[in-house]
């Protein structure tokens, strides 16, 4: 004799209800940029973890057993680039055919642009271009492709397609989350946009401590006068800085953005002697902004402000 109709859908709810729960993804990121992203597309799961600590240099991040552990028992992994995140990334590299691995820098479409750099000649540095062969290699390009929001918009689509595949379950919530962060996005461009367009004047020069815009200029039409160093951790020479000097001369405004990490009294060592010299702060990384699913919008506005502010001399 059969079982009536309800006797199985009871006996069905039960041994549902008795199932282990589905785990969260265990999602590790690089850089906080990245997590910013990330966290947006997860909102409402447990956001990624961050592998740099705040505050050190991707490049020479140390490989902390802590760090280690935390790739062995990740489902997936999101760096910028081979290039960037040095020793970190051979470890990455290893876990490669355990572990997917999503590379900003090789993503089809992603807009790859050249380091400017500065190369020694004996006692003295000067400005250059890299070669653009090898843009994808990680070795010749600027890899601050998050401070342009077309790249921005393109890694979302690759994390949130990757995600709903690794992690069936929160399909939907991924799918609503890239959905409002891509329209977040386009807001955020047209605002940007239209602020430093209104903004934007002749007389002045604006010098960045640390190369580190290039994306965010090409983006919005920004021009800047030069920066002090192409890198966090690139000296400059005296013969650099002299020219630097004499491209501001006549300027009727100068304003030096110098970053959170960078030496402050250098604008005043420089730039002693101009009349209107304006000084503020910019970060491409945002390690001071909390995190939350807003940061990365948090992240651009505030550059935004920055250069901003340069253009109306505050």
């Amino acid at each position: 004799m059969q079982p009536p109709f309800r006797i199985i859908l009871l006996l069905i709810i039960v041994l549902l209800s008795h199932q282990p729960a589905i785990a969260d993804l265990r999602v590790s990121v690089t850089i906080k940029p990245l997590q910013a992203i990330v966290t947006a597309l997860m909102d409402g799961l447990p956001p990624p973890t961050q592998l740099v600590r705040d505050g050190e240099s991707p490049h020479h991040a140390q490989l902390r057993p802590s760090t280690l552990s935390q790739l062995s028992h990740s489902q997936l992994v999101v760096r910028v680039s081979p290039g960037l995140e040095g020793l970190l990334s051979k470890a990455i590299n290893n876990l490669q055919d355990q572990v997917p691995v999503i590379t900003f820098s090789q993503l089809n479409d992603v807009n790859i642009l050249p380091a400017r750099a500065i190369s020694s000649h004996g006692n003295h540095t000067h400005e250059t271009h890299s070669a653009t062969t090898s843009l994808k290699d990680g070795q010749h390009h600027d890899p601050h492709l998050w401070l342009d929001t077309n790249n921005v918009r393109i890694l979302a689509h690759e994390v949130g397609r990757k995600l709903s595949e690794l992690d069936p379950t929160h399909e939907a919530l991924y799918t609503r989350n890239k959905a409002t962060f891509l329209s977040q996005l386009a807001k955020l461009d047209q605002s940007i946009q239209k602020k430093l367009a209104a903004a934007k004047t002749d007389h002045v020069r604006i010098i960045l401590f640390h190369d580190a815009f290039q994306y965010f200029e090409r983006r919005y039409g920004i021009s800047i006068a030069g920066f002090v160093s192409a890198t966090e951790a690139h000296a400059p020479g005296t013969r650099h800085l002299s020219e630097l000097q004499k491209r501001v001369l006549g300027a009727e405004t100068l304003c030096f953005l110098s970053e959170p990490q960078s030496q402050q009294r250098l604008a005043d060592n420089l730039f002693s002697k101009h009349k209107h010299m304006i000084k503020g702060t910019i970060d491409p990384i945002g390690y001071q902004i909390p995190l939350g699913k807003n940061t990365y919008i948090e992240l651009m506005e505030k550059i935004a402000d920055a250069f901003y502010s340069c253009y109306l001399g505050k």
